[in-house]
């Protein structure tokens, strides 16, 4: 599991006080999302993609709703196609745990990004627009 302290090494030459990286720790601490709970939600109402609306993949977790509820649907008349709305929930089961972590990362570079725009001067902040 990504947590602040490890990309927090990866400070990228800029200094932080550490009242700055106390400050961007709780911010992460607070926006980020938990990969086990992004699993349960997709292991148990992975069929309405719930776990991908809950890490923030809008358009996969809508493009995946329309296939499984096309599928299952379809499944009455031809009973197989079932079994390709299974295989893509199954698969999306073991997939949304790296997607969590790079939503998480992506995250926190967002907070860090922000952060330095904060601290930088105005003449910078300008040229960085």
């Amino acid at each position: 599991m990504v947590n602040a302290k490890k990309l927090l090494q990866k400070d990228k030459g800029l200094e932080l006080s550490d009242r700055e990286k106390k400050a961007l720790k709780q911010e992460y601490e607070a926006a980020k999302k938990h990969p086990a709970v992004a699993f349960y939600l997709s292991c148990f109402l992975g069929w309405l993609a719930i776990g991908r609306f809950y890490i923030g993949n809008y358009r996969f977790a809508t493009a995946k709703l329309l296939i499984l509820l096309c599928c299952f649907s379809l499944s009455y008349f031809f009973f197989p196609v079932f079994f390709l709305g299974f295989l893509v929930w199954f698969v999306d089961l073991f997939q949304i745990l790296k997607a969590t972590e790079a939503k998480n990362v992506q995250k926190f570079e967002q907070i860090y990004s922000k952060l330095l725009m904060q601290k930088a001067p105005p003449s910078q902040q300008v040229m960085q627009l």
